[in-house]
């Protein structure tokens, strides 16, 4: 059965390109809010926009939805020469792209900012603030653990072959490409797929940029949403403290947070011990054991 929510969404859809204004096209009025999938990104984006004051662009680098937008988890790392690259991300961050798609979930009638939500971009981070370094860069990190086991609650593939096909990227990865090849266990893939969008991200990531983790952001909810605005000269919304304690409108019926359950470690416990060492395994080759260990808050 159809939640309302998601009957609104549908019919925002139909109407949301002929009713959004795109504010002006300076990239100092652009959020760009990366992170894997499955990480928290549609709620810090709905944080972000509260106020209702940004036009939210929803995930213009999937390739299936931009045919400007090469290759879906393009690796595009600082340096990187490619004008047909440049003027596809642009547009996406300036807001001249406009299909059903990127506008579906709009909710300012005249913004004054633009919000890019992307799931799949953090692979080319560092160059977008390279090419683009006015814009606002927001990088949400939350559990590999707690990712995985979601992303196989939805039903979602590990897209490792997206990264199989980018012969840089491999060149990049060196060493710790191998287990892509040869991991067999499909939330382990999902696994290594947090690692190498993690890994990439935040060897590149501009000086600038905010990271959010998303636990801190669950504990200490009302405490590091202004930090988070603190960091992009936003003014702190007047009904923040509801804005951080409802969930996202994409929330579905297994999400801990509608279950009644803590979102920060409903997943501790329902994974077998092998497959914890085997992922931490995985995060130390990547050098992110720094980040995340087998219990669930960061390390950071």
């Amino acid at each position: 059965m159809r939640r309302p929510k998601d009957i609104r969404r549908k019919l925002w859809r139909r109407v949301a390109g002929k009713l959004v204004q795109n504010p002006p096209t300076d990239l100092d009025r652009t959020v760009l809010l990366a992170g894997s999938g499955r990480s928290g990104t549609t709620w810090v984006a709905e944080l972000i926009n509260a106020a209702h004051d940004h036009r939210v662009i929803f995930e213009p680098f999937d390739a299936r939805f931009n045919e400007d937008w090469p290759v879906t988890r393009r690796f595009a790392p600082p340096g990187t020469d490619d004008p047909v690259l440049e003027a596809a991300a642009r547009q996406a961050l300036d807001g001249t792209l406009s299909n059903r798609w990127v506008d579906a979930h709009n909710t300012a009638i005249r913004p004054q900012y633009r919000l890019v939500k992307a799931i799949r971009a953090n692979l080319a981070l560092g160059w977008m603030g390279e090419r683009f370094p006015e814009l606002r860069i927001v990088f949400l990190m939350r559990h590999p653990l707690a990712v995985a086991r979601s992303r196989q609650q939805m039903g979602w593939g590990p897209a490792l072959d997206q990264l199989l096909a980018q012969d840089a990227l491999l060149a990049f990865l060196g060493d710790r490409a191998a287990p892509l090849h040869r991991e067999q266990d499909p939330f382990l893939q999902h696994v290594l797929l947090w690692c190498v969008e993690n890994a990439v991200a935040l060897a590149h990531l501009p000086a600038g940029a905010h990271t959010v983790y998303y636990e801190r952001l669950c504990t200490e909810p009302v405490a590091e949403a202004r930090a988070l605005f603190a960091a992009l000269h936003r003014p702190v919304p007047a009904n923040l403290e509801e804005a951080v304690s409802r969930p996202s409108q994409l929330a579905r019926d297994h999400s801990a947070v509608l279950l009644g359950a803590r979102p920060v470690d409903a997943w501790a416990g329902k994974i077998d011990a092998a497959t914890v060492d085997a992922a931490m395994r995985y995060l130390t080759l990547f050098g992110l054991d720094t980040v995340y260990g087998p219990d669930p808050q960061p390390r950071v």
